[in-house]
C-alpha cells in the first residue's frame, strides 16, 4: 500500500488462484455441487479440497448456498453472507443441487 495505478498483471483463472505479490485478485467464482465434482467427502476426515492461502480474503455469497469448512467446524453460507478469511485452512462444499456464485477479493498478505 498504496496501490500503484501504473502496474497491471494478467492472472490465469484457475481453481486455486495465485494472487500477485503485493497485489489483489478479484473474481466471480461459480462453485459446482459436490455431486458434479464427484466429491466423496468422508465423515471425520479432512475435506479433499482443504487448502490455505497467504491472503486476506473477502468472500460474498451472491447466489445459492455453500458450506465453509474449517479445521474445526463448518458454517452454512447463503446469498448475502460475507466471510473474511485471514490465511485460514479451509474448503468449500456445495451440498445443494445448484451452483453457488461467490465474489472473491484476495489481497496478498503475510503472517507476522
Amino acid at each position: 500500500m498504496p496501490a500503484s495505478l501504473d502496474y497491471e498483471v494478467q492472472i490465469p483463472n484457475k481453481g486455486f488462484p495465485e494472487t500477485p505479490k503485493n497485489g489483489t485478485y478479484f473474481r466471480y467464482v461459480s462453485i459446482p455441487t459436490d455431486k458434479e465434482l464427484g466429491m466423496d467427502v468422508k465423515i471425520e476426515q479432512p475435506h479433499p479440497m482443504m487448502h490455505q492461502t497467504s491472503t486476506l480474503d473477502y468472500i460474498i455469497i451472491l447466489s445459492g448456498e455453500l458450506y465453509l469448512i474449517m479445521e474445526e467446524g463448518e458454517t452454512l453460507l447463503k446469498a448475502g453472507d460475507i466471510v473474511i478469511q485471514r490465511g485460514t485452512n479451509h474448503a468449500w462444499s456445495n451440498r445443494s443441487d445448484h451452483p453457488c456464485i461467490q465474489l472473491a477479493i484476495l489481497i496478498d498478505a503475510v503472517q507476522e
